[in-house]
């Protein structure tokens, strides 16, 4: 690898160092991928957030002093258990 002469239409791997032509889409000698990487969006986060929007949604909503289930539904619990 020489690193003082740039040749036209060569690339060097990041990785490994290797010569590379300029339209090669990953490394041959170690396989190291020029083209972006998709962030892959962590399931596992995305869930946890998403319960703690849920818990904060509903902690608000008892401090408020609003009810965490609408009254329409509240109406239909009780008529259907005192009937």
């Amino acid at each position: 690898m020489q690193k003082n002469k740039i040749k036209k239409g060569v690339k060097y791997c990041p990785q490994c160092g290797a010569e590379l032509k300029a339209e090669d889409k990953f490394c041959l000698k170690c396989g190291y991928s020029f083209e972006k990487r998709k962030k892959k969006v962590n399931i596992k986060r995305l869930i946890i957030a998403i319960i703690i929007i849920i818990i904060a949604w509903a902690a608000l909503r008892v401090i408020t002093g609003n009810t965490i289930i609408p009254q329409p539904i509240l109406n239909l619990i009780t008529n259907k258990t005192a009937g």
